[in-house]
């Protein structure tokens, strides 16, 4: 707790040195305040003993003068009543203090209960959560198309963040969704993707409107972070060949696959259907997943027909061998699992989230 304190001052302190935030007009303001206080502050005493005819101690004018300022009401301690300035001088101490302490407590009340301090203390908290991820899934853009990923991320109980640098759009997504954890910042800025933990990252998503952005991401990214599976979109056709030269593992195209999905429509509607029902919420509670067998896992080096798999209710639908480099479609009993292999499994949603965890333990 007290590191996310030190954050919350350090960041303040950074946003007081921006020009262009708001939180450094409002610092101007209750400087301003301050030093007007402190500069009544010295008149009230300066004043005292001037009217006292420098016969008054110099700190019980300061006294007086504190007393006159906070209304805290503990009377007079100096005999201004017997001299003709004293009480007129007092009431302007008042005044004055009044309309300084007015100032200095609805800055400070219009800060923290405005949408500055708000939006910032929420960065920060995002900022919080998202040091704590790892082996997360970094979605840059929340957009039309990221809209439906983080939907699909968050189904599947993947952690995930994301970055974006329109803060509304974020906290929509978590009012739609939950609350996840996410950056405010342009994603192609490398020490924004660094606050999203790229390097702690399992794989990143680079959902930009723009090819030539989500080319630059994944060049950022892939320096960043040699490991990181990533998956860019292509608005372009033209843009597929950059994007993987660049290091995204596979590039997408919205177009093209809206494009294929509504041909299939016509041709193949009973596959679509049956695809549709695997990867919406529905009452086959079904779903194709993909898993990678850790080295040390259990399976390794048994036949298909020796593990347990069907008795959990999963269906092996094809195997990819590293070694080999190929597919095996639908595997015959005596198939032999290898480390590292790929298995694209379908079954009950809450099996298939079961043998994900077991399968994690093994790393």
């Amino acid at each position: 707790m007290r590191d996310y304190l030190r954050e919350i001052i350090g960041s303040l302190y950074y946003e007081i040195q921006d020009p262009t935030s708001p939180t450094r007009e409002m610092w101007g303001r209750l400087r301003n305040a301050t030093l007007t206080m402190l500069v009544l502050l010295g008149i009230g005493t300066e004043g005292y003993y001037l009217i006292g005819k420098s016969q008054w101690p110099l700190f019980d004018c300061f006294y007086m003068t504190v007393i006159a300022i906070s209304t805290v009401g503990f009377g007079e301690l100096l005999p201004i009543a017997e001299t003709a300035l004293g009480r007129p001088f007092t009431v302007f101490l008042l005044l004055a203090s009044m309309w300084i302490n007015y100032y200095f407590i609805s800055t400070i009340t219009a800060f923290f209960l405005g949408r500055e301090f708000q939006d910032l203390w929420w960065k920060r908290t995002m900022e919080y959560l998202s040091a704590q991820q790892k082996d997360h899934i970094v979605v840059c853009g929340g957009g039309e198309t990221g809209i439906y990923v983080i939907k699909e991320l968050l189904d599947s109980q993947r952690s995930i963040i994301v970055v974006d640098d329109n803060i509304n759009r974020i906290k929509a997504l978590q009012d739609q969704f939950g609350r996840f954890p996410a950056v405010v910042g342009d994603a192609t800025e490398e020490a924004v993707l660094r606050k999203a933990g790229l390097d702690r990252a399992y794989g990143l998503v680079s959902l930009l409107s723009s090819d030539k952005d989500n080319l630059f991401i994944t060049i950022t990214a892939r320096r960043m972070n040699p490991r990181l599976k990533i998956v860019s979109k292509a608005i372009e056709l033209n843009a597929f060949d950059k994007l993987k030269s660049a290091g995204a593992n596979r590039v997408v195209s919205p177009n093209y696959i809206g494009g294929v999905r509504i041909a299939a429509e016509l041709i193949r509607p009973h596959v679509v259907q049956f695809l549709d029902l695997l990867t919406k919420d529905n009452e086959l509670n079904l779903c194709i997943e993909e898993f990678t067998l850790p080295e040390r896992s259990s399976y390794v080096g048994k036949q298909l027909s020796e593990t347990d798999l069907r008795q959990k209710q999963l269906l092996v639908l094809a195997v990819y061998s590293p070694n080999r480099a190929d597919w095996s479609y639908n595997p015959s009993p005596d198939y032999v699992f290898e480390p590292l292999s790929t298995l694209i499994v379908l079954g009950n949603i809450d099996a298939v989230q079961a043998f994900r965890q077991q399968l994690k333990a093994h790393r």
